[in-house]
């Protein structure tokens, strides 16, 4: 009972400022029906009506966790994250320097109208001081199944200059001097029948090609070998993360924690 009384006030709740109805079912990750135990578990999808599309293992958040957890997750990130509203949110990597991306698949309410605009936002926030890498482009990718073969742990690649015509929508950027929980949004044309919502970042060919040679010269020359020339080559889409605080040898990863997902109909 406790449950479906939930489930009916997150419905109602389900709603923008503007009296738009948000598509998102489940926008703020806070009706689970298990939660984690320990790092070990936590790449499987706890919160209802959304699921990991790939081998990767972005993590959940939620305040009634177990101890045990949240002190696992206070050694590795240095604090317990604290979402948005309410008590719940999503953590992923959205690109480490070995080519490895992690995404989060949420499920619509009802399918898109063909040539219709979306508004499409989510409050984010960066993970915190030791992260060493920075990109400041989250993507949402619009499908029709639920298993996209688009999504993979190597996802594919795109254009990021023409991205509306592939269903892939890049939110507004995200700055590294953003410590708190800021709102990306954008507006996608729907081609119609699009059931989900895939989250996170996508490679374009020019980068991953860069990511190989990297790699290639790391694993030859030692570690980090190049990773100025590689940031200054996509200074675009990477950058150093300017709030760094840990330690040198801490891997190259751009991490993001996410809440309060909204896609409603777009009114002109």
């Amino acid at each position: 009972m406790k449950i479906v009384i939930t489930s009916i006030l997150l419905s109602l709740l389900n709603l923008s400022l503007f009296g738009q109805r948000n598509l998102i079912l489940n926008p703020s990750f806070e009706i689970s029906s298990s939660l984690p135990i320990d790092i070990i578990s936590e790449g499987k999808s706890y919160a209802q009506d959304w699921f990991v599309p790939n081998f990767g293992t972005p993590d959940y958040y939620n305040s009634k966790c177990d101890t045990t957890y949240k002190n696992q997750i206070i050694e590795i990130l240095g604090y317990f994250p604290k979402s948005h509203s309410g008590y719940a949110c999503m953590g992923f990597i959205s690109l480490s320097l070995n080519g490895g991306m992690e995404h989060i698949t949420g499920t619509l309410a009802e399918p898109l109208e063909e040539n219709c605009e979306y508004e499409v936002s989510m409050y984010v926030m960066l993970g915190g001081k030791n992260f060493r890498l920075f990109e400041g482009s989250i993507i949402a990718y619009f499908h029709n199944e639920k298993n996209s073969r688009n999504i993979t742990l190597f996802p594919e690649f795109i254009s990021l200059n023409n991205l509306q015509k592939q269903k892939y929508l890049a939110l507004s950027k995200i700055s590294s001097s953003d410590s708190n929980w800021t709102q990306i949004s954008g507006v996608y044309h729907a081609a119609g029948n699009e059931r989900y919502i895939t989250i996170g970042f996508f490679l374009d060919k020019s980068l991953k090609n860069d990511l190989k040679k990297y790699n290639e010269d790391q694993y030859n020359k030692g570690t980090n070998y190049n990773v100025d020339k590689l940031i200054k080559k996509n200074k675009d889409i990477l950058s150093f993360n300017s709030s760094y605080a840990g330690n040198k040898n801490d891997f190259f990863v751009s991490y993001f924690l996410i809440d309060d997902v909204q896609v409603t109909k777009y009114n002109k």
